[in-house]
């Protein structure tokens, strides 16, 4: 019963979290939405902790912040991949109402794929929005293809590192609040 319990809260801080990056998301919100998706992947592993054993309270301060912690390796290996050019295009689409909600679609989807629930619901398109994500998709696919297998060779070594150490800086900080309220 204390399992399924942990397992709800910390589902709960999920689906309550949206993006807290927000403010650098906004000069990049290709990088942004790569770095949500691939975080869909991080935090599956993350609960997948509590099955081991893991405070709930730990998974739940870190799942927030993979974003995050991914953000820079995901803009390092795209800026560094993809012309500037096309990033430009990438951005200016995925910064409009329609380009977030794809966006949210897609990152939805990855949730979805790890068997977690979605931060955002179940975003759906109107007419117009698809056909604007068409449009989109005609003119830029490769482009956004080429960027997204370039984010998917984020150094993964120095990405799970910085995840680690989230992790570990979470789990520190809730052992200290559990031992502070333990010993009152």
């Amino acid at each position: 019963m204390q399992a399924m319990k942990a397992l709800g809260l910390a589902l709960g801080i999920l689906c309550m979290s949206t993006s807290s990056h927000a403010g650098t998301g906004a000069l990049n919100p290709f990088v942004t939405f790569n770095s949500e998706l691939m975080a869909a992947g991080v935090n599956a592993a993350l609960y997948a902790t509590l099955k081991k054993g893991e405070s709930p309270q730990t998974v739940a301060c870190a799942v927030p912040l993979t974003p995050n912690v991914l953000y820079p390796h995901v803009l390092k290996a795209i800026t560094a991949g993809i012309p500037a050019d096309d990033l430009a295009e990438l951005n200016k689409f995925f910064a409009t109402p329609t380009g977030e909600l794809f966006a949210k679609m897609l990152i939805t989807y990855g949730y979805h794929k790890y068997g977690l629930p979605s931060p955002y619901g179940e975003p759906v398109q109107n007419d117009e929005q698809i056909a604007e994500t068409k449009q989109f998709q005609a003119k830029y696919m490769d482009a956004m293809k080429r960027a997204m297998s370039v984010s998917s060779a984020v150094s993964t070594t120095d990405a799970v590192a910085d995840v680690k150490k989230t992790f570990d800086s979470c789990k520190a900080s809730t052992t200290t609040a559990a031992s502070t309220t333990g010993s009152h």
